[in-house]
């Protein structure tokens, strides 16, 4: 057991503290007693199956942390950052998780069922394949590409596999490989028909 500290990412002060194996147990710990962990500096943190589920960690920074297998359900975690994280596996059901950031951020397995999205940025092609049919809302999501030009979307992406490379519908934009184009709206609709229809 160790003293492990849990600071506040602008202001330094502790938001909690204790003796813990590691900072997943105090992270536990915290969200157990109801402690509010907004902008908590958990970068580079060992998250891995944590139950963080009721955490209260708005504007939280989590970047490079390992989330993998965690259980972030019925959770506040509006404006966190998120970049480089991976979420394999993890469970981000009935949260808010508007105007996050997930630059870089790997998903697969990941639920999030009646999870609120809107405003939330993105950068990875495996966030094109967030089931985001089942989120309870997703407006003015964004996805960053290369060039650091965003594309914004409030509809489900849309990728077909097969192909050379997988072309993903995301708002306005045809994203081929690390390309994207503009397609005219009457031909979005209806792909976003058909998707919708099948």
């Amino acid at each position: 057991m160790k003293q492990i500290s849990i600071y506040h990412h602008q202001t330094g002060g502790i938001l909690f503290q204790g003796r813990f194996p590691a900072v997943r147990e105090c992270v536990e710990a915290a969200i157990a007693q109801g402690t509010r962990l907004d902008y908590a500096d958990l970068r580079h943190a060992d998250l891995s199956n944590a139950a963080l589920d009721n955490a209260r960690m708005s504007h939280a920074l989590c970047d490079y942390a390992n989330l993998n297998g965690a259980n972030m359900s019925e959770g506040m975690f509006e404006s966190a950052s998120f970049v480089n994280v991976t979420f394999f596996g993890a469970c981000l059901c009935e949260s808010d998780f508007r105007r996050a950031r997930f630059e870089g951020a790997l998903f697969g397995g990941t639920d999030i069922y009646d999870t609120r999205m809107d405003y939330a940025l993105f950068s990875t092609d495996s966030a094109l394949l967030l089931p985001f049919g089942k989120a309870r809302s997703m407006q003015g999501c964004a996805f960053r590409d290369i060039t650091g030009r965003h594309h914004e979307f409030s509809a489900p992406p849309i990728t077909i596999f097969g192909l050379r490379h997988p072309v993903s519908l995301i708002g306005a934009a045809i994203k081929t490989g690390a390309s994207f184009s503009t397609m005219c709206d009457p031909a979005r609709t209806k792909i976003q028909r058909l998707a919708h229809k099948y």
